[in-house]
């Protein structure tokens, strides 16, 4: 090869850069990546630059002045944009939406916490960047939930719709499908999956109770379906080698409120009596917590026996834990999401408040089994955000941030993702203008994932 062919280009930060479409976001020579919304016509730039700076646009060679060019380009592709101040290169990726992407707005307040933060909205899968700039995603068939990546490098989510074909995708980075999931003997619940440290998934089922069940006590039918959640481990070959079934452990009386509020409703029209709604799993240990939205409960249970450890949160029984520091103690939970273990024992989970006369909020209890309490540590709401019917999750980090997904429906129509810093102030807050809003976001942490491998995924499943 010739030197020149070798030589790195050398490329001056221009004085000024337009784009037509124009790039979200404005273009900074302090942002990496860049999206546009393409039409299948040519990206059109003009540059203007001093004397002796140069800039080189998708490879056509090292240029300085003023100068137009054309980038042709299709939805999902992506080129370079290479510059050189006098201190330094630096490179920029700029990359199409298809037409179907979902509109959004980003506001950032300050320096987020986490390298990349994974939402879904509709049948997108999205990894946004600490600008808001989504640099990766993927379009499923169906409408996707649970966008997770995970410590084997893939990534995964559900899709389908209840009653219809659910069920897990495990893909690489670059789109290949590498393995579909389902639980065995009944529909799987695409609520939430996790990797085991064996390789093998931890995954929800729906269970239909196989006998006719009696409900006059609660106000439904004789002859009632009971719908139940059935935990399974699964091997990456689909074969069933653990289970655990709510009935034999949560009586229907723990239905409480639910009841009347929820589960006879919706018994009467769908023929499904759903007595514990099941939205998060997190194996911990030797052990697996569970967030039951229509129980206003959180569980532990002990995976050799089955047995409750303790429960968090509705009606009373001989495991629930006696909550202290905590202003909503009577009631600590209204029908919550994504219970989870951090790795100083404590469980955070959204507790969205939901028939409990309160806002959604983030907290956090110190669990004290021996004494069987759980002690509030920290709690935060958003005066955005004053109700959260369904959905949602709450991620705090190390530093003592928080990832929320506020979740969605009721009068409001703001269902943001927002990241809080350890006092509470927003760093960012994203959120979809149409109807979409994420189920749940979670989030990669810098120096796991780097931007040039959802680059190159991205490239390769879209190459120019």
């Amino acid at each position: 090869r010739s030197a020149k062919a070798c030589k790195k280009p050398a490329v001056v930060s221009p004085s000024s850069l337009s784009f037509d479409p124009p790039l979200f976001p404005d273009f900074s020579p302090a942002v990496s990546d860049f999206v546009t919304r393409c039409d299948g016509s040519p990206l059109r730039i003009t540059a203007s630059s001093g004397a002796g700076n140069r800039i080189d646009i998708d490879g056509q060679g090292e240029r300085t002045g003023t100068f137009s060019t054309e980038v042709p380009i299709q939805a999902n592709q992506g080129f370079d944009l290479v510059r050189e101040t006098p201190a330094g290169e630096t490179s920029h990726h700029v990359r199409c939406l298809p037409a179907g992407f979902p509109a959004w707005t980003y506001e950032k307040f300050r320096t987020p916490s986490q390298a990349w933060y994974l939402v879904n909205a509709g049948n997108y899968n999205i990894f946004f960047d600490a600008n808001g700039v989504p640099v990766w995603w993927f379009e499923s068939a169906d409408v996707a939930r649970n966008l997770t990546y995970l410590s084997d490098g893939t990534v995964s989510w559900g899709n389908g719709d209840p009653g219809g074909d659910t069920r897990y995708e495990i893909r690489s980075l670059d789109g290949t499908l590498l393995n579909t999931l389902k639980t065995v003997g009944s529909e799987t619940d695409i609520h939430d999956l996790e990797l085991l440290p064996n390789g093998n998934y931890m995954m929800i089922a729906s269970v239909h109770r196989p006998e006719p069940t009696d409900l006059t006590q609660f106000g439904g039918p004789g002859d009632a379906t009971v719908m139940d959640a059935e935990l399974q481990e699964i091997t990456p070959e689909g074969e069933l080698v653990w289970s655990w079934n709510s009935a034999d452990h949560i009586g229907l009386e723990e239905t409480g409120h639910w009841w009347q509020d929820y589960v006879l409703d919706f018994g009467e029209s769908s023929g499904l009596y759903d007595v514990v709604h099941i939205n998060s799993i997190e194996v911990s240990g030797d052990s697996v917590v569970l967030s039951m939205r229509h129980n206003d409960a959180i569980y532990k249970i002990d995976r050799d026996t089955g047995d409750i450890v303790w429960k968090l949160g509705g009606t009373h029984t001989a495991k629930s834990l006696t909550v202290t520091g905590d202003p909503f103690g009577a009631n600590p939970l209204g029908g919550q999401h994504d219970a989870r273990i951090l790795g100083d024992g404590t469980l955070t989970t959204h507790d969205n408040g939901y028939e409990q006369d309160r806002p959604p909020r983030a907290v956090r209890y110190r669990i004290d089994e021996g004494a069987m309490t759980a002690t509030m540590l920290e709690s935060l709401t958003d005066p955005e955000v004053p109700e959260a019917l369904c959905c949602g999750s709450a991620r705090r980090s190390d530093d003592g941030s928080w990832v929320m997904a506020w979740g969605g429906l009721g009068s409001s129509e703001i269902h943001p993702v927002v990241e809080y810093d350890s006092e509470g102030r927003r760093n960012f807050r994203l959120a979809f203008t149409g109807e979409d809003f994420s189920y749940r976001a979670t989030t990669v942490a810098p120096g796991v994932l780097s931007a040039a491998a959802l680059r190159s995924a991205m490239d390769q499943r879209f190459p120019r």
